[in-house]
């Protein structure tokens, strides 16, 4: 007949689980063996930023449109080079033929236009009237236009 936790041991960790549960500790982890006692855990957080940990909050909430948005100009500071030269990342699989410009490509102003000219007729909202990528085509070009505006005045 087995006898009640409490009785047996009063509930008291045995040598034979004392000794397994320091066998599967972290040497690395000074505290672990305190905090886990009381139900927290550094394992899973330690490597997530809190910027990380701040987008994903954000991420919550966020439209995928919006998330793939923010991800594609994120850093870019709206580099119209920048921006032409990843749109391959935010293109869906059927959008058509892009050829990814180089950015040494790009150190003319007038290529960067023809550039910038060919990704507007690829990703145009009016094309994708009633598709299912349109919200994402027009997201991308007020992206591309923002940031052609802004090249265009500092040329001026």
């Amino acid at each position: 007949k087995s006898m009640p936790k409490s009785e047996s041991n009063s509930g008291r960790t045995t040598p034979a689980e004392a000794q397994k549960k320091a066998q599967k500790k972290n040497p690395n982890d000074v505290f672990g063996d305190l905090l886990a006692d009381q139900g927290f855990s550094s394992q899973g957080n330690m490597k997530k930023t809190i910027g990380a940990m701040i987008r994903s909050e954000e991420e919550k909430s966020m439209d995928p449109v919006s998330i793939k948005i923010r991800n594609w100009t994120c850093n870019k500071n709206g580099n119209i080079r920048a921006l032409l030269s990843s749109l391959d990342e935010v293109l869906w699989e059927d959008a058509g033929y892009w050829t990814v410009p180089s950015i040494t490509d790009m150190l003319n102003d007038n290529v960067v236009k023809k550039v910038y000219f060919k990704a507007c007729l690829l990703v145009h909202p009016d094309k994708q009237v009633g598709k299912p990528h349109h919200s994402l085509a027009q997201a991308i070009f007020t992206e591309l236009n923002k940031a052609m505006v802004a090249f265009e005045n500092d040329q001026n």
